[in-house]
């Protein structure tokens, strides 16, 4: 069987013998910019976050998971289209961004984090490294740069074309130190920018995620 789905008419042609049509999500067409983002000192959930996301890409029907409303976001969104904005709001809270079969959106808790590192090297003595170092005020550049010196310090290559002409002399490289800490923060390989996903979730959430982390992976 083929699961089914609603989805949305993009295009279609025909001949005397056959048809296409094309189809595609509802989150497709969400490409607007979503540019609400602000800070909050009191904080707001995730859920209305996402909550309010959704209606200002014109979307009504859709799932959020009751658990966002248990995290807390005193900082902006960033300057995105919606469907990235739901993506980051998702993986931020550990969820997964997805569809029922009507098509309808929704934001799920489905946390099984992917901590598969057999392939590398020193892994809770990086995260210690990078919880030591990192300082939730500084800005993407700077925060990448203790990235790369953590990745310097335990063999990790911080250049990318010396990994690529020598791989042999590293353990690995900075992409690989960073998907460390990647998982460590959301259970996630693949999100997006992880520096914006820290930066909503605040310090303290980030640290508890970390100290999680390497306490799971330390057994």
């Amino acid at each position: 069987w083929v699961k089914g789905a609603t989805l949305e008419c993009s295009e279609w042609e025909s001949d005397d013998y056959t048809a296409t049509i094309r189809c595609r999500d509802i989150l497709r067409s969400a490409d607007e910019e979503y540019y609400h983002g602000c800070y909050n000192s009191v904080g707001v959930t995730m859920y209305e976050l996402a909550e309010r996301v959704y209606a200002d890409a014109g979307i009504e029907n859709y799932y959020i998971d009751p658990y966002l409303k248990k995290i807390i976001s005193k900082n902006p969104l960033p300057r995105v289209k919606h469907k990235e904005a739901l993506q980051i709001i998702a993986n931020a809270c550990r969820c997964v961004l997805t569809f029922n079969r009507n098509g309808v959106p929704q934001i799920k808790s489905s946390f099984a984090p992917e901590y598969e590192f057999e392939k590398y090297e020193n892994i809770t003595d990086i995260i210690a490294e990078f919880k030591n170092t990192y300082d939730y005020s500084d800005d993407s550049s700077a925060w990448f740069s203790k990235l790369k010196a953590v990745a310097e310090k335990f063999g990790y290559a911080s250049d990318m074309k010396a990994y690529k002409q020598n791989p042999e002399q590293y353990k690995g490289n900075v992409s690989h130190v960073a998907e460390i800490i990647r998982v460590a923060v959301t259970g996630r390989k693949n999100t997006p920018d992880l520096w914006t996903i820290m930066q909503i979730l605040g310090n303290d959430s980030c640290m508890k995620r970390l100290d999680k982390a390497a306490e799971y992976l330390g057994k």
